[in-house]
C-alpha cells in the first residue's frame, strides 16, 4: 500500500508541473495584472536599468508601479539577457516553475530526513506546491525557496544539535528581498533558538541586525 500511494503521489506532482507548463505556452499571455509588474522589473534590469531609481522618475508619473522587492526580479533579469524581450514572460513563469521544483525537493528531502516514509514525503511535496504553485511568475516562488531551504537546515542541524546563525540570516535577509512578510522568519527562528541555543540565538539577532 505505502508504495502504491508514492506512485500515486509522484504522478500527481508530475501532472501538476506538466499542467503549468503546459498552460505556460498554450496561453503565452499574462495570467494576472500583477505578474507583469514583476516582469517589466526584471526587463529593466536585464537592460541595465534600476527600476526603483528615483531618477527614473522625473517628476511624472512611476516609472514603475509596485511594491514587489527586487531579487526574483534581478535573477530573472541576468537570465533574459539571453532571450529576445519579447519570451520575457514565458522565460519568467519557466523560471518560477523551475524554482518551485526545487522547493518541492527540499520539503520532500526535509520530511524523509526525518524518517518518514517516502509516500508521506511525496504528499508533503505535493501540498506544498499546491499552495504556492501556478502557472505565472511571481516573487514568492524565490521566498518560499527560501523558506523551505531554511526549514531543511534548521531540521538537519536540530538533529546534530549544532545551529549556524549567520547561513540562517543570510537565508532570511535573502527572503525579505524576494518578498517583504518573509522577514517575519526573523523573529520566530530567534524564538526557536531561545530554546534551544540561546549563544546562537543572539548571534542570529546581532548578524540580522
Amino acid at each position: 500500500m505505502p508504495g502504491l500511494l508514492a506512485i500515486a503521489f509522484s504522478i500527481a506532482l508530475i501532472m501538476v508541473f506538466a499542467s503549468n507548463f503546459y498552460f505556460i505556452f498554450a496561453m503565452p499571455y499574462q495570467k494576472s495584472y500583477r505578474e507583469m509588474t514583476m516582469i517589466k522589473y526584471a526587463v529593466d534590469f536585464s537592460r541595465g536599468l534600476n527600476p526603483y531609481s528615483a531618477a527614473l522618475l522625473k517628476a511624472e508619473l512611476p516609472f514603475n508601479s509596485g511594491c514587489y522587492a527586487f531579487l526574483q526580479s534581478f535573477i530573472t533579469g541576468f537570465i533574459l539577457k539571453f532571450f529576445p524581450v519579447s519570451r520575457a514572460l514565458t522565460v519568467s513563469e519557466v523560471f518560477s516553475k523551475c524554482i518551485d521544483a526545487g522547493a518541492a525537493l527540499l520539503v520532500y528531502l526535509t520530511v524523509r530526513k526525518h524518517g518518514c516514509e517516502r509516500w508521506i514525503s511525496l504528499l508533503a511535496a505535493l501540498i506544498s506546491v499546491r499552495i504556492v504553485s501556478a502557472c505565472t511568475a511571481y516573487p514568492h516562488s524565490l521566498g518560499m525557496l527560501l523558506v523551505y531551504l531554511l526549514a531543511f537546515l534548521i531540521a538537519r542541524d536540530t538533529v546534530e544539535n549544532v545551529y549556524h546563525p549567520f547561513l540562517y540570516a543570510v537565508i532570511v535577509i535573502l527572503a525579505f528581498y524576494s518578498k517583504q512578510y518573509f522577514l517575519l522568519l526573523g523573529p520566530c527562528l530567534f524564538v526557536y533558538l531561545l530554546f534551544r541555543s540561546l549563544r546562537d540565538a543572539v548571534k542570529l539577532a546581532i548578524y540580522g541586525l
